[in-house]
């Protein structure tokens, strides 16, 4: 999440970026691939795997959404909205952390991660920390965003949408990682 509006991404990496007043606290979005993997590494950071993106979602526990197993609701989650106005800050939700105290890891936004996409690739997948397909035509999206999580299922912590790169919407967003 970023305190910046995009103002303009080409969709090649570069992106204009103007600070905002009045929401520094709300998640960045209409940004494609491109852009956020280009801000992430301007901030030092980059995007997530898929995998760690589940893993920071999920826990250990193997829990249905971050918060655990109960449905989502308004308390948890930007859920079955109809209306962008009805975003809200990243920490408005507490209850809705994830087990490593990460809001907004469901609803709200579709998150990009750097992974491609592969439909199968999970089944081929290593055990130990997969690093996503070489290749493709589509990026992982992860999260479920606002106006298509009208079923519960779609904002389950191992929901996955593609996305090609170039995609830019208001219900797409991203979030950096970092190394330790």
């Amino acid at each position: 999440y970023t305190n910046y509006l995009i103002e303009q991404d080409l969709g090649d990496g570069t992106v204009q970026y103007i600070p905002t007043t009045g929401f520094s606290n709300y998640p960045a979005n209409h940004i494609s691939w491109y852009g956020a993997q280009t801000y992430c590494q301007s901030v030092g950071a980059r995007l997530p795997t898929e995998a760690e993106w589940e893993y920071a979602a999920r826990g250990v526990d193997g829990r249905i959404y971050p918060w655990g197993n109960s449905a989502p609701d308004e308390t948890k989650a930007v859920f079955q909205s109809d209306s962008f106005d009805n975003m809200k800050p990243v920490d408005a939700l507490p209850d809705g952390v994830s087990p490593f105290g990460l809001y907004n890891m469901a609803g709200s936004l579709w998150e990009w991660t750097a992974d491609w996409y592969n439909e199968f690739y999970y089944s081929e997948a290593p055990n130990d920390n997969p690093q996503g397909p070489e290749t493709g035509f589509a990026r992982v999206v992860r999260g479920g965003a606002w106006p298509y999580n009208n079923q519960a299922e779609r904002i389950r912590t191992t929901n996955r949408l593609s996305l090609a790169p170039d995609f830019i919407s208001s219900t797409v967003g991203f979030r950096c990682a970092r190394n330790p």
